[in-house]
């Protein structure tokens, strides 16, 4: 049997083909743990609240390519800040995980543009997760340039650790943004 991560309303779901079988339990579980919890484990892994510090302020942005990364929002009230650049149009998707255990784990994020400190977008959700996404099929895909992630907790009472997943994915296409030459306008 496959354990999967806790969902509020205990559902669970059994699929069987064939002779084999996959069970996910999503029911409730006290001792859960957080979702990114093998992240912040073992021998190796770094302290998710010195990763990259410091980073609390908008000033102190660290650049990070794409990846995953183990973060920590610690002391309790501080923002992570962390920017990225994006070469071309380009597919861009921001993810935080955690734990958000009864309300007293929440995270939020913020994208700005570099360039002028505008936001370009927030997510401020009360789940265990929080998402930011842009693309050219949805047509409000990044342009070309600096970007800065903030990682802040909803509350100044809140520390808490995080898994951050930035994904690009830049416009490949030869002549993007070049209107086709062989297209006769007479």
């Amino acid at each position: 049997m496959f354990r999967g991560g806790a969902l509020a309303g205990g559902v669970s779901l059994c699929l069987s083909l064939g002779g084999c079988s996959l069970v996910l339990d999503f029911s409730e579980q006290d001792d859960a743990g957080p979702i990114d919890a093998t992240l912040f484990d073992g021998p190796d892994a770094p302290d998710p609240c010195t990763l990259f510090e410091p980073n609390d302020m908008i000033s102190d942005a660290v650049q990070i390519d794409p990846g995953n990364y183990g973060l920590g929002i610690c002391p309790a009230g501080e923002s992570d800040f962390l920017r990225f650049t994006v070469g071309a149009n380009a597919d861009v998707t921001i993810r935080i995980s955690f734990s958000n255990t009864d309300g007293g784990g929440d995270l939020d994020l913020r994208l700005f543009d570099a360039s002028d400190g505008a936001v370009v977008v927030v997510s401020e959700g009360f789940g265990d997760e929080e998402l930011i996404s842009r693309t050219v099929a949805g047509g409000n895909a990044l342009a070309a340039g600096d970007y800065i992630i903030q990682i802040f907790p909803f509350s100044v009472m809140i520390q808490n650790n995080y898994l951050l997943e930035l994904t690009i994915v830049e416009d490949m296409t030869p002549d993007a943004g070049i209107p086709d030459a062989s297209i006769d306008a007479t």
